[in-house]
């Protein structure tokens, strides 16, 4: 199989078996099947809801046979510092026997035409360490690790914010730059409401956020494609 046997399309309904096959074997790679969730029903209700809007968009790969080689899901981050929006690349994923044959390339450039559509200044994902073989992909598409930033993470474990963390956070509005995109943290009805998303690692701030709230450091890399406002 070659790239022009290649066609690259909008997810639809009738895709949902089979992304979510897909699915599972990068939960599978990534190291998160034993708490892969997502079910048929999960994908129709919020890729292809019958009323109201998307969670996510998805584009998929189909060979000569219409049969699926690999999907990109995404969403948009509305806007950030310069009133522009943010494409982030949530999910990228090839099936093994179509590695290596432009099958990533076609979807990253659907991807990016979605992205100038939308009106995006910039494209973001994260790869896991080790995985040189997408990171060559990704820097031929011109993509670039972002050094600066670092993904940060906080389990919600459900349970009721004590009173010092509802002082806390409802006293302040912690704003958190991302170098193209910002996380508010806000107390909200007595609940935290966070974007999920990175946090730069040595700000004195983050450091008592850490302590107090206990976030940690991912493995993943940030990677970024910046986008000019001409196509």
């Amino acid at each position: 199989m070659n790239t022009t046997t290649t066609s690259v399309r909008p997810a639809c309904p009738a895709d949902v078996p089979e992304l979510l096959q897909m699915m599972r074997k990068l939960a599978a790679f990534e190291g998160y099947l034993g708490d892969f969730a997502v079910t048929e029903a999960d994908l129709l209700q919020r890729g292809f809801p019958e009323t109201g809007s998307p969670e996510f968009f998805a584009f998929v790969a189909t060979d000569a046979t219409g049969s699926l080689s690999g999907y990109a899901v995404c969403y948009t981050i509305p806007f950030t510092y310069d009133l522009r929006p943010t494409l982030v690349v949530k999910e990228l994923f090839v099936r093994e026997a179509y590695r290596g044959k432009g099958v990533g390339r076609r979807l990253l450039a659907e991807v990016e035409r979605a992205a100038r559509e939308r009106g995006c200044g910039l494209i973001k994902w994260a790869v896991l360490p080790g995985n040189e073989r997408a990171e060559r992909v990704y820097r031929a598409w011109g993509g670039e690790p972002d050094m600066q930033w670092r993904y940060w993470r906080r389990e919600v474990a459900g349970e009721e914010p004590t009173l010092s963390r509802r002082s806390t956070m409802s006293n302040a509005l912690c704003t958190l730059f991302l170098g193209s995109i910002f996380v508010v943290i806000v107390a909200l009805n007595e609940s935290v409401f966070a974007d999920e998303g990175m946090w730069l690692f040595n700000a004195p701030p983050l450091k008592q956020l850490k302590e107090r709230y206990h976030f940690e450091p991912t493995q993943k890399t940030v990677w970024v494609l910046r986008q000019t406002r001409e196509p």
